[in-house]
């Protein structure tokens, strides 16, 4: 989990990266909605360590985000 300065707006944001330091595209775009709703400056952090966790997860038992569902 990575914590991101907005270039033009100065905005606190977080984003999380894979392995290589690359952002992870559908957590990316998940927390930048979260921002642009403009949620408690908490929901941020606490969101992207629940997708790292999860992504991880999804890691170990070799599903891919696109093919995760409830079971």
């Amino acid at each position: 989990v990575q914590r991101v300065v907005m270039p033009v707006s100065g905005t606190l944001s977080w984003t999380v990266v894979d392995g290589l330091g690359l952002p992870l595209a559908p957590v990316d775009s998940f927390l930048a909605h979260l921002m642009a709703q403009e949620r408690s400056p908490e929901t941020g952090p606490a969101y992207a360590y629940s997708l790292k966790l999860f992504f991880e997860f999804l890691e170990d038992v070799g599903v891919a985000w696109e093919k995760a569902g409830p079971e």
